[in-house]
């Protein structure tokens, strides 16, 4: 996993971290395997690690992210590096950010009975099967760049910083 990488990568430039805030840009570059993920994550609110344990937010913080452009606004979600950022780090709190564009806030700001609706097996297959129908791969839509961006911000006690400034 290549967020996994970036992540370990930021801690060994800045070993006392405590915090890690990994936020992605997928601009028009989500592929079919992403948006399943992010269907299956619905019902279970928003995960995080905080103290080295996964813990569950029902509302999708929002901060902001410079991918390059200027400051973007970004939704907290559900995400892999959640669970697998701490073993490749060892950092105990860990969140993900994406990019809000309309979908993503779409989703952070549904109501929790329609996310546990959207979780029931049936809904999952409904939503899934529409996944099928998108274009193929990421990028393959005209004006996509090439791939997803990932900002890490890492902190510690008292100061914040990107480990790649």
């Amino acid at each position: 996993m290549p967020s996994d990488c970036l992540a370990a990568h930021v801690k060994r430039r800045l070993p006392d971290a405590s915090d890690l805030k990994l936020s992605i840009s997928l601009g028009d570059n989500l592929s079919r395997g992403t948006a399943k993920t992010m269907i299956e994550a619905i019902a279970a609110g928003t995960r995080m690690r905080r103290g080295g344990r996964i813990v569950s937010d029902h509302r999708a913080a929002a901060g902001s992210c410079d991918f390059g452009e200027g400051a973007r606004p970004t939704c907290r979600v559900s995400w892999g590096d959640v669970a697998t950022g701490f073993y490749s780090t060892g950092i105990p709190d860990i969140e993900v950010h994406f990019e809000a564009t309309s979908m993503v806030r779409a989703f952070a700001r549904m109501p929790r009975l329609v996310k546990s609706f959207l979780g029931l097996g049936f809904m999952q297959n409904v939503l899934k099967s529409r996944v099928d129908a998108l274009a193929e791969g990421p990028g393959k839509r005209r004006g996509a760049r090439d791939g997803p961006l990932w900002w890490p911000s890492l902190a510690t006690t008292g100061a914040s910083r990107s480990a790649l400034a």
